[in-house]
């Protein structure tokens, strides 16, 4: 597991730029406050996932699962903590 990880960190290092040019800035930025009618759809779309692929709940308390969906967006507090 440790690997994995240093193995992402190295590779969440190195920026690629696009061959369109110029960067947009929200491939930078994670958006920190994220509305309720948004947590609402994100946690309905993830039970639904959850359910239909019949992966077990236990899932979400795992690093790496919490560490995906921090890698879509910073601001999702997934355990609702």
């Amino acid at each position: 597991m440790t690997k994995v990880i240093e193995r992402q960190d190295q590779a969440s290092k190195k920026r690629k730029f696009s061959e369109g040019g110029q960067q947009n800035i929200d491939n930078y930025h994670d958006y920190i406050v994220i509305p309720n009618s948004r947590i609402t759809q994100i946690n309905c779309t993830l039970i639904k996932f959850f359910v239909a692929c019949e992966i077990s709940f236990r899932i979400v308390e795992h690093p790496f699962f919490i560490n995906f969906v921090k890698e879509l967006n910073a601001g999702y507090d997934l355990l609702g903590k």
